[in-house]
Parts: C-alpha cells; sequence; structure tokens
C-alpha cells in the first residue's frame, strides 16, 4: 500500500501529513486545500486509521491524555492513541474511528497549538475579523457568539470563528487564519492580519463595553488556549506569554446585542 503525504502550511510552520489509506488521504487533501503549500517541515504526521465500528467519542477526553517529562502529548485511549515529539519532529496518530478526519483534525490542533508556542505565540481560540487592515479577536467560551459575530461581520474577512494562530511579526502579533472548522461555523479564509484589539463577548439586549487588565485580562488570554495549560509545567511560560502581548494590544468584555450594532463600538476602541 503506497504513502499519501500533504503538505499542510499555517501561519509558516510547516507539517507533512503521511497516511496509506487512500480514502482518508483524499478526506484531508479536501479538507484542508486552502491550506496546503510548501513550507519548511517542523513536523511529520504519521497517521494509522483502522476503520471499525467504534461507538466511543471520536477525541480521547482529558482522561486520555498525559504529558511527558519532556512536554510531550501521549494520547492513551484505546481507540485513540497518539504521541508527539516535536524534538525528533515527529507524532503519531492512531485511531480506529469510522469518520477519522475529526480525530485527525483533533490531533493537528494539538501540533500547531505546541509548534506556536515554541515559535513563541500561541493558538488561541477566537473569531479573527479583518477589518481595515486589522484583526478584531472575538473571544469566549462556546455560545458565546463567536460564530454570530462572524455571520454579521460577512462584509469583511474572516480568518476563522474558532482558533487562530498567534504568532509575532517584526513589532506587531498577527492572527493567522487556521483550517481548523467544523460545517456549523464560518468556513475560514486564508491570510494574516496584525491584532488590534481583543474583545471577550457577552450577549446582552444594550451595547457597551468594559475594559479588562492586569490578572482579569491574564486570565481570559489564558481561557482561551487550548490543551497546552494543561500541562502545569507549561502554564509560566503562557502566562508570561499572555503578559507580554496583553502590553501591547488592549482587551474588553463586549456586551451586544445580536446584530451589527458593535462595530459602530468597536471602531471607537482601536
Amino acid at each position: 500500500m503506497s504513502e499519501h503525504t500533504l503538505p499542510l502550511c499555517i501561519g509558516g510552520l510547516g507539517v507533512s501529513i503521511a497516511c496509506s489509506q487512500t480514502a482518508l488521504a483524499e478526506a484531508l487533501a479536501r479538507r484542508y486545500a486552502a491550506f496546503t503549500s510548501p513550507a519548511e517541515v517542523y513536523c511529520r504526521v504519521e497517521i494509522t486509521w483502522q476503520p471499525g465500528n467504534d461507538s466511543r467519542p471520536l477525541m480521547p477526553g482529558a482522561d486520555g491524555l498525559r504529558w511527558e517529562a519532556d512536554g510531550s502529548p501521549v494520547f492513551a485511549a484505546p481507540h485513540y492513541r497518539g504521541q508527539i515529539s516535536l524534538a525528533e519532529k515527529r507524532a503519531a496518530l492512531y485511531l480506529t474511528a469510522p469518520n477519522p478526519v475529526e480525530g485527525v483534525d483533533y490531533f493537528l490542533r494539538v501540533v500547531y497549538a505546541l509548534l506556536a508556542f515554541r515559535a513563541g505565540g500561541a493558538l488561541f481560540h477566537a473569531a479573527a475579523v479583518v477589518r481595515r487592515g486589522r484583526a478584531f479577536l472575538f473571544f469566549g467560551p462556546s455560545g458565546s457568539g463567536k460564530t454570530t459575530v462572524s455571520a454579521f461581520s460577512s462584509a469583511y474577512r474572516v480568518l476563522n470563528d474558532d482558533l487562530v494562530l498567534l504568532l509575532p511579526r517584526g513589532d506587531a502579533w498577527h492572527a493567522y487564519a487556521t483550517p481548523f472548522w467544523n460545517p456549523t461555523q464560518v468556513r475560514p479564509s486564508p491570510g494574516h492580519a496584525p491584532v488590534a484589539v481583543f474583545l471577550r463577548l457577552v450577549q446582552s439586549p444594550r451595547l457597551y463595553t468594559e475594559a479588562l487588565r492586569g490578572a482579569t485580562a491574564q486570565a481570559e488570554f489564558l481561557a482561551c488556549l487550548p490543551v497546552l495549560p494543561t500541562n502545569a509545567a507549561f502554564v509560566p511560560a503562557l502566562l508570561s506569554l499572555g503578559r507580554s502581548i496583553l502590553k501591547r494590544i488592549p482587551m474588553y468584555r463586549l456586551h451586544f446585542p445580536k446584530d451589527d450594532t458593535f462595530w459602530t463600538l468597536v471602531d471607537t476602541l482601536v
């Protein structure tokens, strides 16, 4: 059985995905089509899929993840096993789900969270909307309104309405689109832009903002970083990263009704 490889590039960070199953390779190629381009490969991801009738969740859950002393994550659920070693530029995943693409997608999110962290940035839960050349990052827990805000921003480029890479670029922090999404969300648009502001979403009948600073802002920032904060050894560096970014970029709590009037207020913040 021949090997299929797919070059994935997000924020200039290249990953090579390898698998032997043609059906899976074709499905991954379709999903990541807008983000496949040659780049320096920082990690080779080998996927082994043995399809079955497994009814267990696609992802292993918190109890299925542990961290090695060197900061490498290990997934140890019976139906979802994998390890990522950036030191060796190698990762491997074994899964049995009948529909494996979502499971592979989750694994790649962890790979990119680690790659971004090593590059001095982070994978960040937010909707990133580019308006007038700058990225506005709307964030909050599931149901807070990220997809709603993106839908009301159809006149602008939506990099992603759930996950972006935050990476330093020159003297600014840029938000980079990622291909991590699901069909209920707004399709990502490849690209990047300097971040103008962080906006913590709160649905409300009244439109107003509150400035967030200090420990409150840092806690909000940390809460938007997937997976990595579960490793206590990473937390001091993640807090330091948050402090550094928040010195440069303001954060507000945005209370907003379900319409597009929020832009009239957001424009006054930057």
